[in-house]
């Protein structure tokens, strides 16, 4: 809505406004101890510890004042035990960690204490018989959005997991993370239709992700 908008886009103001305060008065440490304090050993370090932090602080202003504050809508609804299973992968955004692989899959398998295990594989474009595979645990943090996961795959480091569309029959499903650098539309099977597909491509691009940049993934392998 217009009020989530304007909320997100004053906090960012507030952000971007403190660590404009911080800089400021860095600047004005750092104009005060060459300017005023005489060169001494002490005041030469505080004046290079100051630049140091200074060149950091406006640094990371940049970096945050560009990061995306755009809520990503999820599904309201998921059944864990019928999300479970082998999806097959039909497209997907660019990414470093599947370059080169076809082929490739997610199976998801739901534990006792209620987290649910990951197992992507893929096989290499070049040399189908060459099996790349990652494992995986996915969680649920705020159960009233069941949409919204996290994935781990390699600790301390994990991943937004947001369901954006799924079929009411399970049939497939759209992934992806608040950034809009990840998106997959997977399958139960290896093919969907294009009505479908170009469907969900449709609302992937209503939401922000660059759709034409979308990979189809070759689903040719035995597995």
């Amino acid at each position: 809505s217009f009020s989530k908008r304007y909320s997100s886009s004053i906090k960012l103001s507030n952000e971007f406004l403190s660590k404009m305060q911080v800089i400021l008065l860095s600047g004005l440490l750092y104009v005060f101890l060459v300017e005023i304090l005489k060169p001494t050993f002490w005041s030469r370090l505080m004046i290079r510890y100051t630049k140091h932090v200074l060149l950091v602080l406006i640094f990371m202003s940049a970096l945050f004042s560009c990061k995306t504050t755009k809520d990503l809508p999820t599904v309201q609804d998921v059944d864990l035990e019928r999300y479970m299973g082998k999806w097959y992968e039909i497209a997907r955004l660019p990414n470093r960690f599947e370059k080169g692989l076809k082929c490739a899959t997610a199976d998801y398998e739901l534990k006792d204490n209620g987290k649910i295990q990951v197992i992507n594989r893929g096989h290499q474009v070049n040399n189908p018989s060459e099996v790349s595979k990652v494992k995986g645990t996915a969680r649920i943090p705020d159960k009233s959005k069941p949409g919204q996961l996290k994935v781990v795959f390699f600790w301390p480091f994990g991943g937004d997991y947001y369901i954006i569309e799924l079929d009411e029959n399970y049939q497939y499903v759209m992934v992806g993370d608040p950034s809009r650098k990840y998106l997959w539309i997977l399958s139960r099977e290896k093919q969907l239709s294009e009505d479908v597909y170009n469907k969900l491509v449709s609302r992937a691009d209503e939401l922000g992700f660059k759709t034409g940049q979308l990979i189809k993934v070759e689903q040719d392998c035995v597995n």
